[in-house]
């Protein structure tokens, strides 16, 4: 199995640096973990001895126990987080959450060795699905105890196939498994794996979004009436959002999409010809905020990083990611308030199916559904209060995992006898 593992992670690699040639979010990938990477961790390492070490995927994963940064600050040393992808590393290069930023190394058992050696962490945290054999090895030869923290576990992953022996020793070597669900729990159990049920430290990070500082006339002014968020749209969403609004020209909508890639950006302005750029230089932004300029019906937000701002303007959200790749975040807009919309693939979203129980959020098929729903949110404003409520009240009901993944590093940072 290992040399499979190791064979398909080189592979990887390759490719990678293939993709390179012209992509440029690949060559980003390559670039960060080349020059002068090894001897910033060293120098990293040496002014900053004994750090306790995240690990994120993505940005994603970072909001995941970014409250949890917050809570542990430098009280079990410094703070060193690690992405795998660039999304991740650019965005949050420079927070202050954490003393050092890098990016992770090809999981290659030389390299992983090399990497933990180099760093000599106090400790270690994988956030949710970070799990890499040689990365976990490396780091229990070398008596670093590992945490894996706000973890799901679906009964079709590897873990509970019968040739995912290598991944269920894995699991074994964590000194603690932190799991969001009771489900989770449940599947670890069957496969001899021990857990803490923590919760999902995302609401500790939303729940205050509402009440952060954030103003802006223009949006305010454009958002007046009823206005549609539509938040990490891209392709089906973006199809939905077309054909409704064929039907509906009144309703308020605003687009962030997925990525700001040019090709999307593309893709949004034919199927909205008359969208109206956010960030645009032309003197619109200027003009809409006077009451005596006509506001057109759609916007386009073409501003990275503000999306969990932009939802405080919404009296409904759609989020992107539910008919193809993987539900986005729901529960940023669900603490404002507002129902949340989203497509049908949610499956390994325990939060999606327990939000539309609450009565909170709604999942759509196809776009007879979306426009039926539509139409019944808008023209019924008491249904959309009563389902905004719902799904404030369950963001609210579910604050105090971060602490309790606090306390799980606290535990784990006792097991270290430095």
């Amino acid at each position: 199995m290992r040399i499979l593992y190791n064979t398909a992670i080189y592979t990887y690699g390759l490719a990678i640096q293939m993709a390179a040639l012209w992509n440029p979010k690949a060559r980003k990938w390559v670039q960060g973990r080349q020059g002068s990477y090894w001897s910033d961790l060293a120098q990293f390492a040496r002014e900053n001895p004994s750090s306790i070490w995240f690990h994120c995927a993505s940005l994603g994963e970072f909001e995941q126990v970014q409250r949890v940064l917050e809570l542990a600050g430098t009280n079990y040393g410094p703070r060193v987080v690690t992405f795998s992808s660039p999304s991740g590393y650019e965005s949050r290069k420079d927070t202050p959450l954490a003393e050092g930023v890098f990016y992770l190394p090809l999981d290659l058992p030389r390299r992983a060795r090399k990497f933990i050696q180099t760093l000599k962490p106090r400790a270690g945290v994988l956030v949710k699905y970070e799990i890499w054999l040689n990365l976990i090895d490396a780091a229990t030869v070398s008596g670093v105890p590992l945490a894996l923290v706000a973890a799901q576990f679906q009964p079709n992953q590897i873990y509970f196939r019968w040739w995912g022996g290598a991944f269920r020793r894995a699991l074994g070597k964590f000194h603690d498994v932190g799991v969001q669900d009771d489900l989770s729990a449940k599947r670890l159990h069957e496969i001899g794996v021990d857990s803490t049920i923590t919760g999902d430290p995302r609401v500790d990070r939303v729940v205050g979004l509402p009440s952060e500082p954030f103003e802006d006339a223009f949006l305010a002014r454009f958002s007046k009436e009823t206005c549609v968020v539509a938040g990490s749209a891209w392709g089906p969403e973006l199809d939905l959002l077309n054909n409704w609004r064929k039907k509906d020209r009144e309703t308020r909508l605003m687009i962030a999409p997925h990525e700001l890639s040019k090709d999307q950006l593309e893709e949004i302005q034919r199927a909205f010809p008359d969208i109206v750029s956010w960030n645009d230089h032309s003197g619109v932004h200027a003009q809409l905020t006077d009451a005596n300029v006509p506001i057109p019906p759609n916007l386009l937000i073409d501003r990275f990083g503000i999306l969990n701002k932009i939802y405080r303007y919404g009296s409904i959200a759609m989020v992107g990611g539910g008919f193809k790749t993987g539900l986005h975040n729901i529960l940023e807009p669900a603490s404002y308030g507002i129902p949340v919309i989203f497509g049908p693939r949610h499956q390994r979203f325990p939060e999606a199916q327990e939000l539309i129980d609450a009565g909170g959020a709604f999942s759509v098929k196809n776009q007879a559904e979306f426009n039926l729903l539509m139409k019944s949110l808008i023209q019924h404003p008491e249904r959309r209060r009563e389902a905004g409520k719902a799904a404030r009240n369950y963001v609210v009901a579910r604050c105090g995992a971060a602490e309790k993944t606090k306390m799980l590093i606290h535990a784990l940072c006792a097991e270290d006898p430095s």
